[in-house]
């Protein structure tokens, strides 16, 4: 009986050996996880620093830029000019032919857009007027399609790809309003003190307040917000973390109502949002 006790505890022993070696293979696998996340959200900093502005940068004013050593910042742009990223002109860097491959894949692939584009085209046949598909990443929002007439009205200063202001115009605060609680508490603590946001409210509760009523309306109308003498005319695409944007001046404006504008945004935004769903669906 003593045999058969000693011989069960044995396994108990080394039971919860294997179990503590476990847990330190896990935690290790884990923190090299988030080591390499870590690595990879600094190197799409490095392509962040481009910009119409800055076409190339060096190795060392990558360094200096992102707070990072001389050897990983050398290091960071060996890997992204392997990769396509980033092309070696000389002793400097500028952005690489891979990014024109993944944008292409973008257009094609990404079913938001795949979803968008009739819909857009037809909302902006109608109303001869621009029409934008905004997305957020991260803190940024920027305009992913446009579709326009030959005389329909862009925006002058926020084209594709080019980040829009976080807390101004109909695009971004359609977003915004259609963020989570703890997301919207993030991103207020993080620029309270911006001039955008103290125009919207000084304290979180009014803040959240005014998000909390864009979305209750289901559309937003913006009035020289981004673009001076531009109007802007949202709904949110449900499924995504899109809006959808139709863009006039006040000219357009003079035959088209506000509310007859927003029924047609959210219209298309509805239908935008079930060819995501079927095409989820399938």
């Amino acid at each position: 009986m003593l045999g058969s006790f000693w011989r069960r505890a044995l396994c108990q022993v080394q039971c919860c050996q294997r179990t503590e070696t476990n847990k330190q293979v896990a935690q290790a696998i884990e923190e090299s996880w988030q080591e390499e996340m870590s690595k990879l959200l600094k190197m799409t900093e490095v392509l962040d620093l481009f910009s119409s502005d800055i076409q190339v940068v060096t190795a060392e004013e990558i360094a200096e830029r992102l707070r990072i050593s001389r050897p990983t910042a050398f290091r960071y742009v060996k890997e992204l000019t392997a990769a396509g990223f980033l092309e070696k002109l000389g002793g400097r860097y500028a952005l690489g032919a891979r990014v024109i491959e993944l944008e292409y894949q973008f257009r094609h692939s990404n079913p938001v857009l795949q979803a968008s584009s009739i819909p857009m085209r037809e909302l902006s046949d109608m109303t001869s007027c621009g029409v934008f598909l905004a997305i957020m990443l991260g803190e940024k929002i920027f305009n992913a399609h446009i579709e326009s007439t030959r005389d329909g009205l862009t925006l002058a200063t926020f084209g594709r790809g080019r980040p829009l202001p976080l807390f101004r115009g109909a695009a971004s605060k359609m977003i915004l309003a259609h963020c989570s609680t703890s997301r919207l508490r993030v991103l207020y603590e993080a620029h309270a003190q911006e001039p955008d946001v103290r125009a919207i409210a000084d304290t979180f509760p009014a803040f959240q307040k005014h998000f909390r009523e864009i979305r209750k309306r289901g559309y937003y109308i913006s009035r020289s917000e981004v673009d001076e003498g531009v109007i802007g005319v949202s709904a949110f695409i449900e499924g995504s973390s899109c809006s959808l944007v139709l863009v006039l001046d006040a000219v357009r404006e003079q035959w088209m109502s506000d509310i007859g504008c927003a029924r047609l945004v959210v219209d298309h935004a509805k239908r935008i949002s079930e060819r995501i769903a079927k095409a989820s669906a399938d």
